[in-house]
């Protein structure tokens, strides 16, 4: 999409982006799409720098990047690719966990085909890699951050309860068209008994509805990537089933989809 990225062919991310030249192409596209002069884009989860490098084009010189990312060795990459990137003025690099509160919290390494599986929940059979300091996202952005944030993505592999709980008292800070993209992995969170409307409680209470966003990661998919549908709204019936995984975007805007603005100048990753 416009910038070089430096890959491991043998990650699932690195793979997909030097074949395909892009990854994720739905929300790639709604990033893009929604993103301009002056925004701010909270990358949580920020793995190698792809959608914060992505921003960094959109954002232009009076808005700004913020890459949070928790594993010591991925953020070497993401370190690398941002010092290579042509606006490294642009992104703030943190090297720390989002979570509900304030400590340290063990990273456990993804599988070497999958790096981006790397996650804080020690359930999931995975090796340890380090131990990190860990702190709330409200305490993590700064107030300018907060209030210009345009979307907040937010992949952190499980440890979204924690990561959402920790955004409390931000949100009623954020501009009324604020989104946040968040995927919600159900099946990896320790407690059996919480379901998906029970962590977006806070949001759902300060005017966001939700909506559910197309991702999927057959390669065919990436052969046509500017088909993309609308977001579309799912209701609390849905949000009270324990679904494995949910791709979502938290919006106030009120409506049955979510358009999504495509990119059509065909622009992609080096």
């Amino acid at each position: 999409m416009g910038f070089s990225l430096m890959c491991r062919l043998t990650d699932m991310i690195g793979c997909y982006v030097w074949l395909f030249g892009e990854w994720e192409p739905d929300l790639t596209r709604f990033i893009s799409g929604r993103l301009h002069d002056g925004d701010v884009f909270i990358d949580v989860g920020a793995n190698i720098g792809y959608y914060s490098l992505l921003a960094a084009r959109s954002v232009g010189d009076g808005g700004g990047v913020v890459a949070v990312e928790a594993s010591p060795a991925i953020f070497d990459d993401l370190l690398a690719n941002s010092h290579a990137d042509a606006l490294p003025d642009r992104i703030r690099l943190v090297n720390k966990a989002a979570s509900a509160t304030c400590g340290t919290l063990t990273v456990f390494s993804g599988p070497h085909h999958n790096a981006g599986m790397s996650t804080t929940l020690d359930t999931r059979g995975l090796h340890i890699e380090s131990t990190i300091e860990a702190m709330p996202l409200d305490e993590i952005l700064t107030s300018e951050e907060i209030t210009s944030a345009r979307i907040i993505k937010i992949d952190v592999e499980g440890a979204e309860p924690d990561v959402l709980a920790g955004m409390s008292n931000l949100i009623r800070s954020l501009r009324p068209d604020a989104e946040i993209a968040v995927e919600l992995s159900p099946r990896w969170w320790p407690d059996p008994n919480l379901k998906p409307i029970d962590v977006l409680r806070p949001f759902l209470a300060d005017g966001f509805k939700v909506y559910k966003m197309t991702n999927i990661y057959s390669p065919w998919r990436y052969l046509w990537p500017n088909d993309v549908n609308a977001a579309t709204r799912i209701r609390d019936d849905e949000l009270s089933r324990r679904a494995a995984r949910l791709d979502l975007v938290l919006s106030r805007h009120d409506g049955e989809s979510l358009p999504i603005e495509p990119l059509l100048d065909g622009r992609r990753v080096r």
